[in-house]
């Protein structure tokens, strides 16, 4: 008897962290064929257990996960590069109902990832364009002068508004002025001709019918020129030597940098406001933000922003999944035109709520954990929305959506800028909540190498599954995009052959009994190639807290 991994055609979405399989076109299960060198000219026919058989206790299944395994050969495009049919972008696929939360972040922690509850990992060692998980430690990230830009961009949205985002909806009836005044011009009246050449200027700015004004303007214009005197320049005497010497910007920059202050007028109002401005920068992340709504508060703003967590279970998210289905449709259609979508609800519902992390395990104390949806909504519009799994020390960014009409504002680093805030608020009672994953990163794709922005980062190795920092691995990356990253001194993971399989557990869908893989000599050469696959890429500490279905 033997085994495979059946082939599939998976396609992926589009998003932040990287591939996410599609619910159209699900990965093949685990199946059986037939060892024709065994049972050749007969029919498979189950195997019936035999008396000697070691079966697996009912309380030892229970406290085990059941998963089914997959496999994914061939995607039909890489979502960097765009290769269609490229062989060697494969991946490794799980589906599983329920999840631990510690064995669903020992998976994160080792480059996996999921959409809905199929969990993932691209098998970086042979994929196209390798990506790898990256991280963010929230208790040193530090506000970026870009990032300080971004925030501001929002206040200033907020109380003052802009037309970019106040004009979204007038663009049908501006359209239809616009053909308006085109058709009055092809039948000039001469009573609104002066008002039609303030609203569609042509040429100089009159109207072409105009001639005898068109002339008058040019004369009028010479005689100007005629009259215009020269002006005297009176030569400079150079510097004041009564005065200090002056110092170049750039050089007052690198001193004030250094801590050395304005080397002039130390004592003046702009230096006491600089340093002002950076205590008030060196605040956490969090402090910075609520200091922002109170001025936004206080200023009669133009629009109010709305944040809501929502969980997966909550009965808001269902209540409000037309809402939903309806800012992603803008989002595809924006943002990546062209792009397969999901189609009706329930495929929204699969990839987008769904989550294998248990709700009766969610909540540790008074603190939220589970998958929650970050709803983002502007004078009671929804147009941001970003999918997000909160574990024991992680906060893991899953899938972010957003309102095409308000990409000016840059909403992709604000929304990680609030998931940010949301950990050090969470971290003032769960001090455990230390890291903030981003998901893949690989540094050739614009796409998603905006993410060393938050520093400091920390990418994963492949080699060893320890994380390094991000600024050491980029040199090793731009020349070889596949290679180990950490020091020669940390050991690298165990090799599949060295790896035992014999402990984890396989699960007879026809007797409804597990059997471990050291009891059965047929299952283990069934199933053996397959968990050493799994267990080099997810770690033993996981596989043998797997129940193997068939």
């Amino acid at each position: 008897m033997g085994a495979c991994l059946g082939k599939s055609s998976t396609s992926h979405s589009n998003s932040r962290p990287g591939r996410h399989p599609s619910k159209k076109e699900k990965p093949s299960p685990l199946t059986l064929t037939r060892d024709e060198s065994t049972q050749e000219g007969t029919d498979f026919q189950p195997r019936q257990r035999k008396s000697q058989d070691q079966v697996v206790p009912h309380s030892v299944l229970l406290s085990l996960t059941s998963v089914q395994l997959y496999n994914d050969p061939s995607p039909p495009e890489c979502p960097y590069c765009g290769k269609p049919g490229n062989d060697k972008a494969d991946m490794m696929i799980c589906k599983s109902e329920t999840i631990p939360y510690d064995m669903f972040e020992l998976l994160m922690e080792r480059g996996w990832w999921r959409t809905g509850n199929i969990i993932f990992r691209p098998q970086q060692e042979n994929i196209c364009c390798p990506s790898f998980a990256i991280r963010s430690p929230v208790s040193e990230y530090k506000l970026t002068k870009n990032h300080r830009r971004v925030l501001n961009r929002w206040k200033d949205f907020l109380i003052n508004g802009d037309p970019r985002w106040e004009n979204r909806m007038k663009t049908s009836s501006a359209a239809t002025k616009t053909e308006i005044g085109l058709n009055s011009l092809e039948e000039p009246n001469h009573s609104t001709s002066n008002s039609i050449n303030r609203v569609m200027p042509t040429g100089d700015g009159l109207h072409p019918n105009d001639s005898t004004t068109h002339l008058q303007a040019h004369a009028s214009e010479g005689a100007c020129k005629k009259n215009k005197i020269a002006k005297k320049v009176r030569p400079g005497v150079g510097p004041d030597p009564n005065k200090p010497p002056c110092i170049k910007a750039k050089e007052r920059r690198r001193k004030k940098k250094e801590g050395e202050g304005n080397p002039v007028n130390n004592n003046d109002d702009s230096s006491n406001k600089n340093r002002g401005a950076a205590s008030h920068n060196n605040l956490p992340l969090l402090e910075i933000m609520k200091a922002h709504e109170e001025e936004i508060s206080c200023g009669n703003p133009k629009h109010k922003l709305e944040i809501r967590l929502v969980a997966s279970d909550d009965k808001e998210m269902k209540d409000s999944l037309v809402d939903f289905f309806s800012l992603y449709n803008r989002f595809q259609d924006g943002v990546h035109p062209g792009k397969s979508k999901f189609k009706t609800s329930a495929d929204l519902h699969w990839a987008f709520i769904n989550s294998p992390l248990r709700p009766s395990d969610r909540s540790k104390g008074d603190r939220p954990m589970g998958t929650y949806h970050m709803r983002y909504y502007l004078d009671g519009e929804l147009i941001m929305l970003s999918v997000i799994d909160i574990l024991p020390t992680y906060l893991v960014s899953i899938y972010f959506i957003y309102d095409p009409d308000i990409r000016f504002l840059q909403p992709g680093i604000y929304t990680c800028l609030r998931e940010i805030a949301l950990i050090q608020e969470l971290q003032r009672e769960s001090p455990e909540l230390v890291y903030y994953n981003l998901g893949f990163y690989n540094d050739f794709s614009q796409k998603i190498n905006y993410k060393r922005q938050f520093k400091p980062t920390e990418i994963l190795c492949p080699i060893t599954s320890t994380y390094v920092p991000l600024d050491t691995a980029l040199p090793l990356l731009r020349d070889v995009r596949y290679c180990r990253l950490a020091d020669r001194e940390v050991p690298q993971k165990p090799e599949k052959e060295d790896l035992d399989v014999n402990d984890v557990v396989v699960l007879d869908v026809v007797t409804m009994q597990g059997q471990y893989l050291k009891d059965n000599s047929i299952l283990r050469m069934m199933y053996g190639p397959i968990v050493q696959h799994y267990m080099w890429g997810a770690g033993r500490d996981i596989m043998t807290r797997m129940l193997i279905s068939r």
